[in-house]
């Protein structure tokens, strides 16, 4: 009786999150978590099927990372691997190069080599193909029903798509496992294979475009013509953990998806925050008891009470 009470008590006095927004972004597709709470706080045509680019190397890494035991383990770089990517973003792999699986996974992730992924997925699947395959099983089994890839890179293609919601909730799923954190979060990472230093794309937006990145934990960017620029990022500002995705963000600047993240970010942490709304032993209310040694039992809160709203409500 007590905790449901108490239940129903937060939950009239909840007041969602309204859509009289305040700033203005380009992305045309975008779902923001608060973590803490595992709530949606905005969105926007969240689940309207398009192109994810780079975002798609999320379940390529994550596919990896779940069917690989051993990450120290030696591959040798194939010609296969480096098919049909010249215009893509490589780590700077050749044939022949021996690097290991635990490489090619920030390779795949940080500077999102086209290269790397393609070899991932041939020592993970045998192929391309079939590891194309596990990744639309995976797809299945998280229930991304609006979710289907046919390459693990992330190329334009009517049948690789994905929504911001399905690439959330994807996201929210691989950050449980500690190596794919790792990587996600990871800025810096030294190919020693080739020794060279790869960064984490965000790196290159912050620097080129004078952008404050500090509060971002980890990121995934995207970039094609079809997708246009996308982001899937998790920052925490004052203990709150978020998770943003944002997709096809205008082209006209390069870094229009970090902006429009940014935009997001510091919209919610400077307007909305956790407020005490029930203080430890404070009596929430008396109700009426029959049959009973006293008419009335007391429901008390057993602790400090927050909820994340608006600063301006009291």
């Amino acid at each position: 009786m007590k905790k449901g009470f108490l239940l129903i008590f937060l939950f009239l006095f909840y007041i969602p999150i309204v859509d009289a927004l305040e700033f203005s972004i380009t992305s045309q597709h975008v779902i923001l978590y608060n973590l803490n709470d595992d709530k949606v706080l905005y969105e926007l045509d969240s689940d309207n099927k398009d192109n994810i680019a780079s975002l798609t190397k999320i379940m390529t890494v994550l596919v990896a990372i779940e069917n690989q035991k051993d990450l120290s383990k030696n591959v040798t770089i194939t010609r296969e691997a480096l098919e049909g990517i010249e215009d893509y973003t490589v780590v700077g792999y050749s044939v022949g190069n021996v690097t290991t699986i635990e490489e090619l996974l920030y390779g795949a992730m940080l500077p999102s080599g086209a290269d790397a992924v393609n070899a991932l997925a041939i020592d993970t699947a045998g192929s391309v193909s079939k590891f194309v395959e596990m990744m639309n099983v995976k797809a299945s089994e998280l229930k991304l029903k609006n979710t289907h890839f046919d390459n693990p890179v992330g190329m334009d293609s009517a049948d690789n798509y994905s929504t911001a919601r399905d690439i959330s909730l994807l996201l929210k799923y691989a950050l449980q496992n500690e190596t794919f954190y790792k990587v996600f979060t990871a800025r810096t990472y030294t190919i020693a294979s080739l020794n060279k230093v790869v960064s984490s794309t965000l790196i290159g937006y912050s620097r080129s475009y004078g952008l404050d990145i500090t509060d971002i934990v980890g990121a995934k960017s995207g970039f094609t013509d079809g997708a246009g620029l996308c982001l899937a990022s998790i920052a925490t500002i004052d203990d709150v953990r978020y998770l943003l995705v944002t997709m096809k963000a205008d082209t006209t600047s390069r870094s229009n998806a970090v902006k429009d993240s940014l935009t997001i970010y510091d919209y919610y942490s400077s307007n909305y925050g956790y407020q005490t709304v029930v203080k430890k032993g404070k009596k929430v209310r008396s109700i009426p008891v029959k049959w009973g040694k006293t008419s009335t039992y007391d429901i008390i809160s057993p602790n400090d009470i927050s909820l994340y709203l608006a600063n301006d409500i009291r």
